[in-house]
């Protein structure tokens, strides 16, 4: 007896196929928008170096309005696993401010704003976080972290005397390639997205400002 198989063939192409649409949308993020919103740029013009301070007040973290709500969360799941890990998780995750986020921001925004960080420098970027999606990764299932919020240019000497204002919206996608399996990974190359886009924005700027 023949077996027609045609129906088997087409059962397994549409099922490939929502397989792999399913995994171009469970990896693909919006693009990230960042633009001048407020002031002018035009006093950076010339500048070679630049001061960048952070600010984490008021800040949200995935479905969480309050960080200090998804600490507690966190912490209470690694400590139920394991007494004593949330507890180390938590001091970590205000640790990799330092240690990584705050560095490699640093490290982009001034390679592509071709500027040279300097605490001394005249004017000051403070960079204020409003929300972080620690995105995950499960296997070949992912989701890239996002950061959003907002870059005060102020003068170092009198911050008070704001330049200008740069708003990061949430969105974008990984800067590098490969498994980040940690959320501090993740968040970290959030971070690098930002500040590389913020650069640019400035490089930008200040051509045009160089042309006049």
């Amino acid at each position: 007896m023949q077996i027609n198989n045609k129906p088997c063939k087409m059962n397994f192409f549409k099922t490939s196929l929502f397989f792999f649409s399913f995994l171009f949308i469970a990896i693909v993020s919006h693009s990230q928008n960042v633009e001048l919103v407020g002031g002018d740029l035009e006093k950076l013009k010339g500048e070679k170096t630049i001061n960048i301070e952070f600010n984490y007040d008021k800040l949200g973290v995935g479905d969480f309005g309050r960080e200090k709500d998804y600490v507690k969360k966190k912490t209470e799941e690694y400590n139920t696993k394991e007494p004593g890990s949330g507890d180390r998780w938590a001091l970590q995750w205000v640790a990799d401010r330092k240690e990584r986020y705050e560095p490699k921001f640093i490290e982009f925004f001034c390679k592509y704003a071709e500027m040279t960080f300097d605490t001394a420098a005249k004017y000051t970027i403070i960079f204020k976080t409003s929300f972080i999606e620690p995105g995950f990764q499960v296997a070949v299932k992912k989701k890239a972290a996002e950061v959003e919020g907002t870059a005060l240019i102020v003068e170092t000497a009198n911050k008070n005397k704001k330049v200008a204002t740069i708003s990061v919206e949430r969105g974008g996608s990984s800067m590098f390639k490969g498994a980040a399996f940690d959320s501090a990974t993740r968040i970290t190359e959030a971070y690098a997205s930002a500040a590389k886009k913020m650069g640019v924005l400035v490089s930008k700027e200040m051509k045009k400002k160089g042309e006049k």
